[in-house]
């Protein structure tokens, strides 16, 4: 019955996941279920019930909320971790306890501790930063449709540790005090994200994947762990230089933030490889500029950098013909050609000498 209610409640939600009309495999496995309970319904039904119901399935499969067990989801040589600050205060520096912390294993989520997530490994560590207006349980969903996509496409030896980094961005009444709202909390997330940074061994590979207002926390947690501070607020010991991988998606932070002058000016320093992703056609980033009334600016993935201002660190794509008008992360992750990228530089494919120093 639980099933039942769950692909009725998909049914009802499937507008929500565009990107799912893209997962040719997903549809594959659902046709020979869709084309018998169209024989058995008859065509009584309104064209859009089975459209929906065709889409919910395939939702349902592909993501593995459902019908899918998570175990077969995970590679035995991964790991796949939740951190969440929700409720943490951002008015000090943290402590390991402040963090809720959660890991997958054995066919369920359970309680870890934060040291044993900051051990060194051999394994990439790679950390999604999710956007606004996403509860715990949304967080977890699309951290797992972002895993599949990304380990796919691993070799064997290419061992990923997944961390889905979860902070308080629940929806709040009215749009633009919801978007100001969320992006000071943002901001201020920077100084977690970067103590956090700060604990993992130099051993570890590092790699950032940051989406909407997380590429302002990927950016502020960087800017922090260099040395940098964050609303008068700075780390005792900020970490040396490393090469950690950053990708951008949909980037809502200030298009100078991460430039030397910048509101983040110390993060660069922390970068290796930089993925930069361009979408002129969002329609949510066209109106970042509303957000700060003192500095109003385009947002980064937005306009991206002019050509002078590019190094060799930036890899900017322009992904405006591919994903058209919209900011939903489904359209990134069901394009295959993103994917790849992201992939690459997560999995520090791009960057060997790199990757054989570090080790």
């Amino acid at each position: 019955m639980e099933n039942v209610c769950a692909l009725m409640t998909v049914m009802f939600r499937v507008s929500h996941f565009n990107g799912i009309r893209h997962d040719c495999a997903a549809m594959k496995q659902t046709q020979c279920l869709v084309s018998t309970k169209r024989a058995k319904i008859g065509m009584n039904w309104p064209r859009q019930y089975l459209l929906s119901f065709t889409f919910g399935i395939a939702m349902l499969v592909s993501t593995g909320m459902v019908l899918a067990d998570e175990t077969t989801c995970l590679r035995a040589q991964d790991e796949l971790w939740i951190v969440s600050t929700r409720g943490v205060c951002t008015c000090r520096c943290p402590e390991s306890d402040d963090f809720a912390v959660r890991q997958f294993a054995e066919g369920k989520w359970s309680e870890a501790s934060l040291d044993e997530l900051l051990v060194a490994s051999e394994a990439v560590t790679a950390v999604l930063v999710h956007g606004n207006r996403i509860n715990s349980s949304w967080a977890k969903r699309h951290g797992w449709m972002i895993y599949r996509k990304l380990s796919c496409g691993a070799r064997d030896d290419e061992p990923i540790r997944f961390v889905i980094w979860s902070w308080p961005s629940e929806r709040i009444n009215g749009p633009i005090r919801d978007a100001r709202s969320k992006a000071q909390r943002a901001t201020s997330e920077g100084l977690l994200f970067g103590w956090f940074l700060g604990h993992f061994s130099e051993e570890n590979r590092l790699s950032l994947i940051g989406y909407s207002y997380g590429a302002r926390i990927v950016g502020g947690g960087l800017h922090v762990a260099g040395g940098g501070s964050l609303n008068g607020r700075e780390l005792e010991d900020p970490m040396p230089a490393r090469s950690v991988h950053v990708s951008l998606l949909a980037a809502a932070v200030h298009r100078d933030g991460l430039s030397t002058s910048g509101q983040f000016g110390k993060a660069k320093d922390q970068m290796g490889e930089f993925l930069l992703f361009v979408n002129q056609s969002d329609p949510t980033l066209r109106r970042y500029y509303w957000l700060d009334k003192r500095n109003p600016q385009n947002a980064l993935g937005f306009s991206g950098y002019c050509q002078h201002q590019l190094d060799p660190l930036v890899h900017q794509v322009d992904i405006s013909p591919y994903i058209g008008r919209s900011h939903d992360i489904q359209r990134y992750f069901a394009s295959r050609q993103i994917v790849s990228m992201v992939r690459d530089n997560v999995l520090w494919r791009s960057d060997a000498p790199a990757k054989d120093a570090c080790r």
